[in-house]
């Protein structure tokens, strides 16, 4: 390589980032290890590419010692699922003094798993789908454990995410209880939470889905009782619970997070039935429309609403918000996900793209946004 190139190849390299060793944790145990790894090595050409000193490593326990004997400076968390998006990793890099990217200890916890983060929606009164968490083993029959009360209905949802202001603050005063949007959940033996969840007026489907995996592992729509103890005994081979939530039709919508702004909306359209592990994956399964096909001010309130709940997780950098719009244009929270993709079929680049951020510039924000936050 000429002498110019190397200079051109290294003058990407801020001043904050110079002399120091980037090290990219990927793949790791969970089901999410083939992704992540795909994350991680995306990653890695990106840092590569600008000139600055990185290092992958394919996370396992012994991740402590090698994070000394590579002498790693900062790390960019590219690990998906349980034990590296769990706050675990997250953790150990504070034991160690050791600056990583993303969210902290406790944001992470929580975004992981989805019956807490239904909790943070609730208490903050964001609108999100009513939901229940079921502890494995569970035998009783879903009629009874579904119950018989309304889900909520789509008017409580409007005051609720009326109540977000046009910079993604919570206006509390304007807010219905939480409880009239999804009814608290109470610790009850043998559940961890309540054993009943409001049926949408007796009709399926509902979802159901493991709640401590992404990349909707595990996840089924449920139309009859036999498909709701299928998609329960599913979902508890992943996670020891499962969040069995109202199923809400609409559109399917993303929303990034980079620093403390929303990126443009992007529309998901699955060739599956819905959006899982397939359609986020393989390319050619899903569509991705940008801007979304919403209405003006209902781009603005989802965009809206995504930062309130990046904020009410108390998430940090980066993360991407997932959520669907009904029919009646109402956003409805999913879940928040602290360590998005970089693949290249990957969500989150897509949108930063669509605004004039490359991928590599992206990757260096998202280092940036850390170490400041």
């Amino acid at each position: 390589m000429k002498t110019s190139e190397k200079r051109q190849k290294g003058s990407y390299v801020p001043q904050w980032l110079k002399g120091r060793r980037v090290g990219v944790l990927m793949g790791g145990w969970s089901p999410e290890r083939v992704i992540s790894l795909r994350t991680g090595r995306t990653v890695l050409a990106a840092l590569k590419r600008l000139g600055i000193a990185a290092r992958g490593i394919d996370v396992d326990r012994t991740l402590p010692q090698r994070l000394q004997r590579h002498r790693i400076d900062i790390a960019f968390l590219a690990l998906h699922g349980p034990g590296g998006e769990d706050g675990s990793v997250q953790g150990m890099l504070e034991v160690l003094e050791i600056p990583y990217t993303g969210s902290g200890v406790a944001a992470s916890a929580v975004a992981l798993h989805k019956g807490l983060t239904k909790q943070i929606f609730q208490a903050a009164g964001l609108p999100t789908p009513a939901g229940l968490v079921i502890a494995r083993g569970n035998r009783t029959h879903p009629e009874t454990m579904l119950g018989k009360r309304s889900l909520g209905g789509r008017a409580e949802a409007r005051k609720a995410s009326d109540g977000i202001l046009d910079d993604g603050t919570v206006c509390r005063a304007s807010l219905t209880p939480p409880q009239a949007a999804l009814p608290r959940l109470q610790p009850e033996e043998g559940f961890g939470m309540s054993s009943r969840i409001p049926h949408p007026t007796r009709r399926w489907p509902v979802v159901v889905k493991p709640t401590m995996q992404g990349s909707a592992l595990g996840v089924t729509i449920a139309r009859t009782p036999a498909e709701f103890q299928r998609g329960l005994r599913r979902a508890w081979r992943l996670s020891p619970s499962a969040l069995v939530e109202a199923y809400i039709r609409g559109t399917e919508v993303t929303v990034g997070i980079l620093g403390d702004q929303p990126l443009p909306v992007i529309e998901i359209i699955p060739a599956n039935p819905f959006y899982d592990y397939e359609a986020k994956y393989v390319p050619g399964k899903s569509t991705h429309v940008i801007p979304a096909r919403l209405p003006a001010g209902v781009l603005h309130r989802v965009q809206m609403l995504a930062l309130a709940a990046f904020r009410a997780l108390g998430a940090k950098a980066v993360a991407r918000v997932d959520m669907i719009v009904d029919r009646r244009m109402e956003p409805f929270l999913l879940e928040v996900n602290t360590i998005p993709g970089m693949t290249e079929t990957s969500l989150l680049p897509e949108a930063a793209r669509a605004i004039g951020i490359s991928f590599d510039e992206l990757v260096l924000k998202i280092l940036k946004y850390s170490l400041d936050a």
